[in-house]
C-alpha cells in the first residue's frame, strides 16, 4: 500500500494524528527489518495502527500487535464518550472493520485489554518499533516504558504521541526524563510525535534511572499552563466520576499552577460543596 492510500484509510478511521504524524509512522514501520514486530499500546479506532500496518506491508511477515481496551471505562468515558456515540461504550467491531476496509487486518493481531498486563503475559518475539499512545498520566508512562522496553529488541525504536501537548504534560515530562537519563538516544521529533533508539533493555538499569531525585521534582515548574489545563480536566473529571477527594486534589494542583485563574478555585468550590447528603433520620 502507498502513502497517500494509507493516509486516506488512517482518516477514514478517525485518526487522531497529523499528515506528519500520519507519515512519520508510515516510515518507522518500513524502517523494521524483514519478519520484525511492532507494538501499539493505544489503538482507538485505528488510524494509526493502519499506517503502522501500511509501512510493514512490504516488509515480509511483519506483524502489528495493536493493545487496547477497545471500549470505554469510567477513566476515559468523559473523553471519549461523545466520540463513540450511537455505537455502544464498545468500539472493537469498528476497528476491526476500519482495518478491513483499509486492506491491512491481516497484518495486525489486536490484544483486548491493558497495557501492563498485555506486557507481562506477552509471549511474542523481540520488539522493532514500539509505539507508545495509552495513558498519558506520567506514572503510567513510566509502567508501559519499564515493561513493554524489556521486551524490544537491541537497537528498538520507541516512539511516543502527544509530546508537547497541552494538557498532556505527563508524556513529555517522561520522554524529557528518559532523554536525560540516557533510555533513548537519537530522539527526533515530528510535530507531537517524538521518537528514538531504546539504550537498554535491562530492568534493573532502567529502573534505576527513572528514580525519582529530589532536583528534578522542580523541572515541572517550568511547564505551569499545560499542569494547570491537566490538573483542570481530570479535576472535573473526577467530580464527574463522584471522586470528590481527587476533584479536591486536583483542584490544588490547579491553584498552585495557576493562582490567578478561576476555574481551578471554582472546581474546588464544586468538589467542597458536592458532599453526599447523609439521610435524614425518620420520624418516630
Amino acid at each position: 500500500m502507498d502513502l497517500d492510500a494509507a493516509i486516506a484509510a488512517s482518516l477514514r478511521a478517525e485518526c487522531l494524528l497529523s499528515l506528519s504524524e500520519q507519515k512519520s509512522l508510515f516510515d518507522l514501520a518500513r524502517s523494521v527489518p524483514p519478519g520484525g514486530t511492532i507494538v501499539e499500546l493505544g489503538s482507538w479506532m485505528g488510524g494509526s495502527t493502519i499506517m503502522l500496518a501500511a509501512g510493514a506491508m512490504d516488509r515480509p511477515d511483519t506483524k502489528v500487535y495493536a493493545v487496547d481496551l477497545f471500549g470505554l471505562t469510567e477513566e476515559n468515558s468523559l473523553e471519549y464518550s461523545s466520540r463513540v456515540s450511537g455505537h455502544g461504550p464498545d468500539y472493537f467491531e469498528r476497528f476491526q472493520r476500519n482495518l478491513r476496509q483499509a486492506g491491512v487486518h491481516s497484518r495486525v493481531e489486536p490484544i483486548r485489554g491493558r497495557t501492563v498486563a498485555a506486557a507481562q503475559q506477552w509471549q511474542g518475539p523481540p520488539i522493532d518499533l514500539l509505539f507508545i499512545d495509552a495513558s498519558h498520566y506520567y506514572d503510567d508512562v513510566v509502567r508501559d516504558f519499564v515493561e513493554w522496553s524489556v521486551l524490544c529488541a537491541e537497537g528498538a525504536t520507541c516512539a511516543f504521541h502527544d509530546y508537547g501537548q497541552k494538557g498532556t504534560p505527563g508524556i513529555k515530562r517522561f520522554v524529557d526524563r528518559a532523554i536525560r537519563h540516557g533510555l533513548l538516544k537519537d530522539v527526533r521529533f515530528v510535530d507531537s510525535i517524538a521518537y528514538g533508539t531504546i539504550t537498554t533493555t535491562d530492568r534493573r538499569v532502567i529502573n534505576s534511572r527513572l528514580r525519582r531525585r529530589f532536583a528534578e521534582l522542580f523541572t515541572i515548574e517550568s511547564d505551569r499552563e499545560s499542569w494547570y489545563t491537566f490538573a483542570k480536566n481530570h479535576g472535573w473529571l473526577s467530580l464527574v466520576n463522584h471522586d470528590r477527594r481527587g476533584a479536591c486534589l486536583y483542584a490544588l494542583q490547579a491553584i498552585r499552577w495557576q493562582p490567578a485563574r478561576k476555574e481551578g478555585w471554582l472546581l474546588m468550590a464544586c468538589s467542597v460543596l458536592n458532599r453526599t447528603r447523609k439521610a435524614e433520620p425518620q420520624a418516630r
